[in-house]
């Protein structure tokens, strides 16, 4: 029995350590996966623990063969060996977190490894911030106070749409601890304005839009279950009232906002006149809409898709076409994880791709598994701005929380 719990406790601190690479240290995380996966692999093997693949995590497997398929039909390969290993989480995860005594984790090390991290991570953000802001001309526009304390320079090791995510994880853990008495009120209720305020300091759109939803649905449902439905929806409305504020009166916020809206409402007015309107080296939302036109209208012209290797290289060819030379550069992606495997596999593995959320997304909420609900609806979201599957980031992150989730002690880890 002694034995067994010391198994048991190498695997959750091997968990541990590699949750920990994951939003400290991304140049590990490799390393990390590598002695988490072989260790699991032994003990489950010593043990003679059983395997069963969960079905709801068939999908990613599926994906990550279809990724193979889309590469062997592509004309250029050249990243055939890239693809493979990027994208190997895809099949490696689901198989090993369909074997064994995963119910047993110590939630709470868990929770706490996950806000530890991302304290630890945001304050290194600060510590660049601080660098940027004393090492540079601030009386320069680019390089001004908001430059040095937002964006990319808050988050030097990964993109902020992707450290929106990681602190959206840490705000779900940090409310799990303080409800099951691990973290006192007010120690919570610093950690939970600090990660707020990060959120919104990394200025990433889909990230603060999200987070303010999550916020409408929770106090929504606080204020219903603990006054009246009138008190739901007065409280609710109020909250609106103040993100409008912020919206409004926020320097960054109001710019993105705006931005937004406006190039949103001439884009859908003449979608053709946009893109032929539109500065030949656009940023932010322009870019945004000219990648999702012209994905969009190739993968119409192809809904069996144009493999993995060559969909930049027709995207670009189209890019060029309208006349967007710079942008070509660049080698930029759809910003649309959709588009992206449309474009990349076909429409066939897009259906399979959305099923397989949505099928996560109906258990989660039958079994009341918030942990899996939030982080499901918020890859389903964030797939609607950024390819956010492409990256590493973003790949470790939702395919190694969604198999974790899933195992959850449901009673233990309920935010509702």
């Amino acid at each position: 029995m002694i034995s067994a719990i010391k198994k048991e406790s190498i695997i959750e601190k091997l968990i541990l350590f590699f949750i920990i690479s994951i939003f400290c240290i991304p140049k590990i995380t490799a390393i990390a996966g590598i002695l988490f996966f072989s260790s699991f692999l032994y003990i489950s093997i010593k043990k003679k623990l059983t395997f069963r693949l969960n079905r709801e995590l068939l999908f990613f497997i599926v994906l990550y063969l279809l990724y193979i398929i889309g590469m062997l039909m592509s004309n250029d390969q050249s990243n055939f060996k890239h693809i493979i290993e990027s994208k190997i989480v895809f099949l490696i995860l689901p198989l090993v977190f369909s074997i064994g005594y995963h119910k047993s984790y110590n939630h709470k090390n868990i929770h706490l490894s996950i806000v530890l991290s991302i304290i630890a991570y945001s304050i290194y953000g600060i510590y660049n911030g601080l660098l940027w802001y004393f090492d540079n001309d601030i009386s320069n526009p680019y390089f001004g106070t908001y430059y040095c304390f937002t964006r990319g320079i808050l988050s030097p090791l990964t993109h902020p749409s992707y450290d929106a995510a990681y602190v959206f994880l840490g705000v779900l853990s940090t409310l799990s601890l303080y409800k099951n008495g691990h973290l006192k009120k007010y120690i919570s209720i610093l950690i939970l304005i600090f990660l707020s305020l990060k959120i919104m300091l990394l200025f990433s759109f889909s990230g603060i839009l999200f987070y303010f939803i999550f916020l409408l649905i929770m106090v929504f449902w606080y204020a219903k279950n603990r006054w009246n439905l009138m008190a739901g929806f007065s409280i609710l409305s109020l909250l609106f009232l103040c993100i409008f504020f912020l919206l409004n009166n926020v320097p960054m916020l109001k710019t993105d906002f705006n931005n937004a809206k406006n190039h949103s409402i001439s884009y859908i007015s003449d979608p053709q006149g946009f893109i032929e309107k539109s500065d030949k080296n656009p940023n932010g939302t322009v870019i945004r809409i000219i990648m999702w036109k012209v994905s969009y209208d190739l993968i119409k012209e192809n809904p069996l898709g144009y493999g993995v290797g060559d969909a930049m290289y027709v995207t670009n060819s189209k890019l060029k076409k309208y006349g967007f030379d710079e942008m070509v550069k660049h080698d930029l992606n759809p910003h649309n994880q959709y588009l992206q495997i449309g474009l990349e596999l076909g429409i066939f593995p897009l259906l399979i791709f959305i099923f397989g959320c949505l099928y996560l997304l109906v258990n989660a909420w039958k079994s009341k598994n918030h942990f899996l609900l939030f982080i499901v609806l918020n890859l389903i979201f964030n797939c609607c701005f950024e390819s956010m599957l492409q990256r590493q980031s973003g790949i470790v992150f939702y395919t190694f929380f969604i198999c974790l989730f899933l195992q959850w002690n449901v009673k233990e880890n309920r935010l509702l």
